[in-house]
């Protein structure tokens, strides 16, 4: 590990022209220091030597050792008083400037505006410099490349995700959004990250910003994979995202999509907005794909208003006080235009030549949801799929399966193009019926 410090056996020896022992006890002080593995009676080894020699040339390497001892004692207090005292004298100690980056984490209860502040400077000199503090001449006689590239690589993880934690305590989250980014692009499957980068971006309430904290709330709970938060702690995240998706969404369409994405790759697309979009965004579409179909198609539109009100919980009643015996379209004004004739897909004819009944589709029912009874038969045989169009007097209708019955004037059926057949009669004059329907506009 890049973070701890290595304590060796073999002491270090006064050499000519270098830093010298006071004396011999100082010496086997030192050595029974290095060669003790229990961290607590190191640390009283030390205690002494500083107190028995608070002047020594060996004091670079007494704060080291004071370093790492805390280390293992899991004191961040004091590592990090040990790691600025050794900065006092080297500024780019890179046993350190890690320890500071590591253990900032650590503090309990919260650390200070001042151990934050230093951890943040020590965190930044590491990411700025760490192709310096790894260079291939520094590499340790007994480390192969591949380990140097390794611990380079753990230091600078450790330093950006440091650098991304600390505004986020600070509550500084636009500032920790862009150093947690930094973070999962160095090491994209630390799921701690990315369950904090969720975090910093809901916080910010941006709803623009919202499908993005999804897709980190997303890969934080099923991410299983090499860094993946623990099974409990996913499990706990699941629900939540859940919840999250569909408030913003409008539904759960898309989740299971949406999760496998977010579990192959760290950080998303940044175009994932258009991709998920919110039920304020999918409402507006509708409403102006609405407006479209009403200018496009205003019989249409009509015939869709007309068949939702009367496959409604008052649908008879609506049918009985509004539509029954009334004239219809009878110019009712949809989209801009007024509608006078309904268009339909001819589904059926009874019987199939000279027909009196007609079954049309003016939805997208197969089965068609119109008959039109005719006052006298038309001529000849029509292929299904044929459009007409008509206008008639609504007289029945059922809700189940839905079908409603027009009583039509043969003269108002027009797009007939029947092939064969005897000569029909006349129909007779009817007077016009005088209701109008009483259809409200959206």
């Amino acid at each position: 590990m890049a973070t701890a410090l290595f304590i060796g056996s073999v002491a270090l020896f006064a050499q000519q022209g270098g830093p010298q022992w006071k004396d011999r006890a100082e010496y086997d002080l030192y050595v029974a220091i290095t060669q003790d593995q229990n961290a607590q009676t190191r640390l009283e080894k030390l205690n002494k030597w500083k107190a028995d020699y608070p002047e020594t040339q060996f004091v670079a390497n007494r704060r080291l050792v004071y370093l790492a001892t805390y280390q293992q004692l899991n004191n961040p207090a004091e590592v990090f008083k040990a790691a600025q005292e050794i900065l006092a004298a080297e500024p780019n100690n890179l046993q350190a400037l890690t320890a500071m980056s590591v253990f900032i984490f650590r503090f309990q209860p919260a650390p200070s505006e001042a151990e934050l502040t230093a951890a943040e400077k020590a965190a930044g000199q590491l990411v700025s410099g760490i192709d310096t503090f790894f260079a291939a001449d520094k590499k340790p006689q007994n480390a192969t490349d591949a380990q140097w590239q390794a611990s380079k690589k753990e230091v600078k993880m450790y330093a950006q995700n440091a650098l991304g934690w600390i505004p986020m305590v600070r509550k500084d989250n636009p500032k920790a959004e862009v150093e947690l980014i930094k973070a999962l692009q160095v090491e994209p499957n630390n799921a701690q990250v990315t369950y904090w980068l969720a975090g910093v971006i809901v916080a910010q309430k941006d709803v623009k910003k919202l499908p993005f904290a999804l897709w980190h709330f997303a890969r934080a709970a099923y991410y299983d994979g090499p860094g993946a938060l623990a099974p409990e702690g996913r499990k706990q995240i699941i629900p939540y995202f859940e919840k999250q998706y569909q408030n913003y969404h409008g539904s759960k369409e898309g989740i299971e999509n949406f999760i496998a994405m977010a579990k192959a790759s760290a950080l998303p697309p940044e175009d994932l907005p258009s991709k998920l979009k919110s039920i304020v965004e999918i409402e507006k579409e509708a409403e102006a794909n609405e407006a479209d179909f009403e200018k496009q198609f205003p019989d249409k539109a009509l015939w869709k208003m007309l068949k939702t009100a009367l496959t409604g919980g008052e649908g008879q009643t609506y049918f009985d006080s509004s539509v029954k015996g009334a004239a219809l379209p009878g110019g009712i004004e949809k989209g801009g235009q007024k509608v006078t004739k309904f268009k339909g897909k001819l589904v059926s004819a009874t019987p199939e030549t000279n027909p009196k009944e007609l079954v049309l589709a003016i939805g997208n029912d197969p089965a068609g949801d119109v008959t039109l009874k005719l006052d006298a038969p038309l001529r000849g045989k029509m292929e299904a799929g044929g459009e007409i169009q008509f206008n008639g007097v609504a007289s029945s209708y059922t809700k189940e399966p839905f079908m409603v019955i027009f009583d039509v004037d043969k003269a108002d059926v027009s797009g007939w193009e029947g092939v064969g057949g005897a000569p029909v009669p006349a129909a007779p004059k009817k007077a016009a019926p005088v209701r109008r329907p009483v259809v409200k506009k959206k």
